[in-house]
């Protein structure tokens, strides 16, 4: 079985949108299709295999043998959720060796602090641009086929302005990589800003599930010049609500009094404000 590339997939003409998967099944779903890619998302896998908010707690070994059970079953090219690496630049490299080994088609790294403080977990702390650009290069380093791409995100927007997140994407593309994603972009007009700052050299990918002030729809990124529309969250939320329609459905039909609230989305599946308030002491 031939794994398609992801330079492949993004070959066509209309911008790739890759659903966020936690597993091999949501995976062959999204083959059947017709999806052209997935993006093996961290807060999907930590909600599914560890039913715990998205702060961090999935290991890289962990996120590797999932990867490598989907391509047992799936040759459809899978960007893989890195988050910061796990480390400094050595650790990223080692993190990227270990993906491209278990199939990934990309590797995605983020700019922001691998050891957060408890009481940041939930914010988006970055480190110093010229960190994260020893962790690029290290990746890209690392990675011993040309035909894994390299992407680099930032989070800088959300905490320090489109300035500086304009300022990033730029250096990233000039260290090499072969994608950039800035996240926290709320407006049309930095959305923009983004575009121009790449200028066509490498695709540019957008995440669906920040909550923008002008949140666009596919075609709209498309025209703006995004060739990849990342949807972490749809899967999810879609089992949270099918799963929960299943056991009342269920619950009712064997006579189980289920008087306990429903969860309407993820957060509430997860009691994620409970579990991160049981722990403030730390």
């Amino acid at each position: 079985m031939t794994t398609t590339t992801f330079s492949q997939a993004l070959a066509g003409n209309k911008i790739l949108i890759a659903p966020g998967v936690p597993d091999t099944l949501s995976t062959l779903l999204a083959e059947q299709l017709g999806f052209q890619a997935v993006f093996l998302s961290g807060s999907a896998m930590a909600a599914t295999h560890l039913g715990l908010p998205d702060i961090g707690l999935m290991t890289s070994e962990e996120i590797a043998t999932v990867m490598r059970q989907i391509r047992e079953r799936s040759n459809m090219p899978v960007v893989v959720d890195a988050d910061s690496g796990f480390g400094n630049a050595y650790a990223v490299a080692r993190t990227v060796r270990m993906f491209e080994l278990a199939g990934a088609s990309a590797v995605q790294i983020e700019d922001m602090v691998n050891d957060k403080h408890p009481t940041e977990v939930t914010k988006r702390p970055v480190i110093p641009v010229s960190d994260m650009l020893s962790k690029l290069k290290a990746a890209l380093d690392a990675r011993h086929n040309e035909s894994t791409f390299i992407s680099a995100r930032t989070d800088v927007n959300v905490t320090e302005g489109i300035n500086e997140t304009v300022d990033r994407i730029a250096a990233f593309v000039e260290c090499g990589v072969d994608t950039v994603f800035a996240e926290g972009l709320n407006t049309a007009a930095e959305r923009k800003q983004i575009i121009e700052a790449v200028g066509g050299r490498v695709p540019v990918i957008y995440n669906t599930a920040w909550p923008a002030t002008e949140a666009p729809d596919t075609q709209q990124l498309q025209d703006e010049g995004f060739a990849v529309s990342l949807a972490p969250k749809t899967i999810v939320a879609a089992m949270v609500a099918g799963v929960t329609d299943a056991l009342i459905d269920l619950s009712n039909a064997s006579g189980i009094n289920t008087q306990h609230k429903t969860p309407t989305n993820i957060e509430e599946a997860l009691s994620s404000r409970d579990y991160l308030n049981r722990y403030e002491r730390w």
